[in-house]
């Protein structure tokens, strides 16, 4: 989630500041085929990595690994969902402070969703908490498929991880080409 996160951000701070974000505006490319791919090189990336993350951890760790099936859909989810929430934040924040808060919502989130530490060792408010973040869920699907643990979990974290795809694709996308001159 983070390389996603802030890979998009520097990508966007980057593009703006070398003009070539003004030189694309000039082509025929429309908003959406550049949301499109940009979610597909980040997303395909951050799957990518994901998976050798995984592969890499469980043979040093020495930990066995049998995935469930269902774990190519969280890590694709988990990487359209990092992908939209990068590009809400760069397209909200402009220049370096997109880098800024891009770094500060994702380690937010680690310490409040439980990648660092358990939730249930934490006060009930960060329990209540933890529900609005979307690392919340990608945790926990990751940690369901790839323990063996309860399917029926699945549902709510699939269901979850969706709508936070769709919200951060939507939101993410609305304000890119809103102002062309501000490039």
């Amino acid at each position: 989630m983070y390389t996603n996160v802030l890979g998009i951000s520097m990508q966007n701070v980057e593009l703006r500041k070398s003009r070539a974000m003004k030189r694309l505006y000039a082509t025929s490319l429309t908003r959406k085929e550049w949301v499109a791919g940009n979610y597909i090189a980040q997303t395909s990336l951050a799957f990518l990595l994901t998976i050798i993350f995984v592969v890499a951890g469980s043979l040093t760790l020495q930990v066995p690994l049998i995935p469930h099936i269902s774990i190519v859909p969280v890590i694709f989810l988990g990487a359209a969902m990092s992908s939209g929430l990068g590009m809400t934040i760069s397209n909200i924040v402009r220049g370096e402070n997109s880098i800024i808060l891009s770094n500060i919502v994702v380690f937010s989130m680690m310490f409040l969703s439980g990648a660092l530490f358990p939730l249930d060792l934490g006060p009930p408010v960060l329990r209540e908490l933890s529900s609005f973040l979307p690392l919340t869920y990608l945790l926990d699907a990751l940690r369901i498929t790839l323990s063996g643990g309860f399917e029926s979990r699945l549902g709510l974290d699939f269901l979850m991880m969706g709508i936070f795809s769709i919200a951060f694709t939507i939101f993410g996308s609305v304000r890119i080409g809103k102002k062309r001159v501000e490039i």
